[in-house]
């Protein structure tokens, strides 16, 4: 809500990566250490591809988010399709033959463009998770530039397709 806030008045844009792994089912076959380091693996990956000035969170179980403050849609599809790529395809634990991956949807929303406050925004980025798990495929980049510029959409159902 404050980093909203604060991009309002400075007119920035801002991105809202969501993300929700299979935990339970890995905490459930393989036990909750495996699970844990899964999530220390996750950390590092976010940490890789993200800036200083990104804001990552646990919210809580499976679900993750990443704050992108001055960032517009391409950049924020950008790290969606990074981090699937990376989440769904090397195994996020190995030891001693045993390989587990991680099953990865991600769901991508921002400001202005995506929402008018955090809960419309976290709407979307749900919606977006939502297809992507039924889809199972790579979150796609938005209309391009010159197709559509950046804030001419007529809104979110232009770009809330993963």
């Amino acid at each position: 809500q404050q980093m909203l806030a604060r991009i309002r008045i400075s007119k920035q844009s801002l991105a809202l990566v969501l993300r929700t792994l299979s935990l339970k089912g890995i905490n459930d076959e393989y036990g909750h250490t495996v699970g844990d380091i899964m999530i220390a693996s996750l950390a590092k990956v976010i940490a890789k591809h993200t800036r200083s000035n990104d804001v990552p969170a646990r919210l809580g179980g499976d679900e993750f988010a990443i704050l992108m403050p001055d960032t517009d849609k391409r950049g924020a599809f950008a790290l969606a399709q990074r981090l699937w790529e990376e989440l769904e395809q090397a195994p996020m634990y190995e030891h001693e033959g045993l390989r587990v991956m991680l099953s990865v949807s991600i769901g991508v929303s921002g400001f202005p463009w995506g929402g008018e406050d955090v809960d419309e925004m976290m709407h979307w980025a749900d919606s977006d998770m939502y297809a992507n798990k039924v889809s199972r495929r790579l979150p796609r980049t938005p209309v391009s530039t010159s197709e559509q510029t950046l804030g001419e959409d007529s809104g979110p159902e232009d770009f809330h397709r993963i």
